[in-house]
């Protein structure tokens, strides 16, 4: 046999059989490799599935949202034109009542 450059024969061997020992549960390494990457890549789309849906129901959550927006702002002229109408009516009634009052007073016979 001829003499060893890096340590003994046992020393060798023992490095041999741990190599052997790598290399048989390597494959069994690359499978669970491959099967982490592969339900990676489906948690990954999976997640991508779930942003889409909530994304797709925030817009319409959105629309919705200016939707009613829009509602209560045309309400609310609503409501404003409604109050400017009546308090002109009832200021034109005071000017009303009160012009009239000035014509029975001012009138010689005292009708209206």
């Amino acid at each position: 046999m001829p003499p060893l450059e890096n340590g003994t024969a046992s020393e060798v061997d023992e490095a041999e059989a741990d190599f052997a020992k790598v290399r048989a549960t390597t494959p069994e390494v690359g499978r669970l490799r491959l099967t982490t990457t592969s339900q990676a890549f489906q948690e990954l789309a999976k997640g991508e599935q779930t942003a889409a849906a909530l994304e797709s129901h925030l817009t319409s959550l959105e629309a919705r949202i200016e939707q009613l927006l829009a509602q209560a702002n045309e309400n609310q002229v609503l409501m404003d034109q409604a109050k400017a109408t009546e308090q002109a009516a009832t200021d034109g009634e005071a000017v009303d009542g009160a012009d009239s009052g000035e014509q029975t007073r001012h009138t010689p016979n005292g009708h209206a």
